[in-house]
C-alpha cells in the first residue's frame, strides 16, 4: 500500500497502542489502510455492490480523491428504509 492510500484510526487502535506501551508512536503507524474507496458523486447502488461483492464493512468516500466520509452497510439501510 502506498502513503497515499487512505487511513483509518479508531479509538481502539490508540486504546491498544498506550495499553501496550507504545503512545511515542506516529498515528500513521498504527492506522488501517487498505480500505476500498468510492466518489462521492457514484449513485448509490455503486456503493451497495461494493460492499455486497467484497464483504467490506464500510468505504471510505473521497472527493476528487481525497477523503472526506466513511459509509458502512448499517448507514445505507438506515438511508433506503423509509421512517
Amino acid at each position: 500500500m502506498d502513503d497515499s492510500s487512505p487511513g483509518l484510526i479508531s479509538l481502539s487502535d490508540l486504546a491498544r497502542a498506550v495499553a501496550d506501551g507504545r503512545s511515542n508512536l506516529e498515528v500513521r503507524e498504527i492506522m488501517n489502510r487498505g480500505f476500498l474507496t468510492i466518489d462521492s458523486e457514484e449513485p448509490i447502488y455503486e456503493a451497495i455492490k461494493i460492499l455486497g461483492r467484497t464483504g467490506a464493512g464500510q468505504l471510505v468516500v473521497t472527493e476528487k480523491g481525497v477523503p472526506w466520509g466513511i459509509i458502512s452497510p448499517a448507514e445505507l439501510i438506515k438511508t433506503l428504509t423509509p421512517s
